[in-house]
């Protein structure tokens, strides 16, 4: 998979990007002896879909700020005081885009869950800097901050189905409404 593409697929063609990924995924799984036959095993649509999601608030995230100088609001302030349709159109497609994940994620977490998963993922930075896997730099303190707050928030847009499939609640409904 080259990056370029991903990155220009993520930006540009989303759904095409959809279509490459899922293939790439459930290729994955049936090579390494995963259920391929003409139905797939719903763990598998459950990962494709949080790993969806994910790559959804990562670009989400990352195209309204990151330190590398190609965000929205560095084009916002490049662009100062000349607003622009393109600008208009971008920052409203960003509002709506952080408006879907924030309320999805506040819905589905609530405070007590959004604390919890900033505790989960903070402790889990600790760790990854405390073993030296990764650099104290400021740049990628920023970057890491910046996947930290993708994560949380395709957590709380998957978490109803993750919940579900946890607490085993759809099969005992599935089963209650056949009898």
């Amino acid at each position: 998979m080259k990056l370029d593409f991903l990155f220009y697929s993520a930006l540009f063609d989303p759904i095409r990007l959809s279509h490459y990924l899922r293939s790439f995924f459930y290729e994955s799984i049936c090579n390494s002896g995963g259920h391929c036959g003409g139905r797939v095993d719903v763990r598998v649509k459950i990962m494709f879909g949080i790993l969806i999601r994910f790559l959804a608030a990562l670009v989400l995230v990352f195209a309204t700020w990151n330190p590398s100088g190609w965000s929205f609001a560095h084009w916002l302030m490049r662009t100062q005081p000349n607003v622009t349709a393109g600008l208009v159109f971008a920052g409203v497609v960003l509002v709506i885009g952080w408006f879907l994940f924030l309320h999805a994620t506040l819905e589905s977490l609530g405070l007590l869950g959004l604390i919890l998963a900033l505790a989960f993922f903070g402790s889990l930075t600790w760790l990854i800097f405390d073993q030296g896997w990764l650099t104290t730099s400021p740049e990628v303190l920023d970057y890491v901050i910046l996947v930290i707050l993708s994560a949380i928030l395709a957590l709380g847009m998957a978490w109803s189905h993750i919940w579900r499939r946890l607490s085993g609640r759809v099969e005992m409904e599935d089963d209650h409404h056949h009898h």
